[in-house]
């Protein structure tokens, strides 16, 4: 159990920690937090699996792969509206300010 919480921990620390970097330096160097973002993202992958495979391999596995499927097609309502805002289609914005 202490592996699990550990593993949680973990994940949130990591979370916070990122948003925090993508916040302060997203507008400043987009690439290097790009890098560190999928360095970061593979290191934790490697760590929630070395924690959590003494526990169950098969669990190690499933939340790799969670948070993989989380990391690479994040989906929410928020993206959802964002993406089809028929407000933000109008004639007056240029082709930039569009959503898609």
């Amino acid at each position: 159990k202490r592996l699990v919480g550990l593993a949680a921990v973990l994940v949130g620390v990591y979370s916070v920690s990122l948003g925090l970097v993508q916040v302060a330096f997203g507008d400043a160097s987009p690439n290097a937090v790009m890098l560190g973002t999928i360095l970061g993202n593979c290191a934790l992958c490697m760590g929630l699996w070395a924690l959590l495979h003494r526990v169950d391999g098969c669990l190690a596995r499933a939340i790799v792969y969670v948070f993989l499927q989380g990391a690479l097609v994040p989906t929410s309502q928020v993206l959802f509206e964002w993406s089809h805002d028929p407000g933000r289609t109008g004639a007056g914005l240029s082709q930039d300010d569009r959503c898609f």
